[in-house]
């Protein structure tokens, strides 16, 4: 009882310049302190701590797993757990439990423009990476729940 998250959507396109956002509920506003507007078009990356060795420290793992997610082409479906510690916008730690999966998403017969937009057009279908935020940093329960698991038993 009790263990009450704040969850949040994030969707990222894979194929544009540092795997922008490309949209972000108003939970992600809420949980983080950034506007929908500042966030769009930008690598979610502002969300790590601003000094450089406590980021390594605490995320050195994670960072290297998510970016490999990131870049590498793959398919639909695979999925990645992470469990991160972040900052808000005020520079106040949280801890981020987020699940990141490949999709592909059915474009409508009248999508957009561009080089890119042709090739996806052609396939019918265009990938993002869709990614659900919990912050748990004030569920001791779920928390201790976690840490308690073996990682490839969180990943399943």
């Amino acid at each position: 009882e009790g263990c009450e998250e704040e969850v949040s959507i994030a969707i990222a396109d894979p194929g544009g310049k540092d795997c922008p956002l490309v949209y972000v509920s108003p939970k992600f506003e809420a949980i983080t302190g950034y506007s929908r507007e500042w966030v769009i078009g930008r690598n979610c990356r502002f969300l790590q701590p601003n000094l450089a060795w406590c980021n390594a420290v605490t995320n050195r793992e994670e960072l290297k797993s998510m970016h490999s997610f990131c870049e590498d082409a793959l398919p639909t479906g695979t999925r990645i757990v992470n469990l991160l510690i972040n900052e808000r916008k005020s520079r106040y730690p949280f801890i981020n439990l987020l699940v990141m999966e490949h999709v592909e998403v059915q474009l409508p017969a009248e999508a957009g423009g561009g080089e890119a937009s042709a090739l996806y057009r052609k396939q019918g279908t265009r990938p993002f990476i869709f990614g659900v935020q919990t912050a748990i940093d004030s569920q001791t329960c779920a928390l201790v729940e976690l840490l308690a698991m073996d990682r490839e038993g969180l990943r399943q």
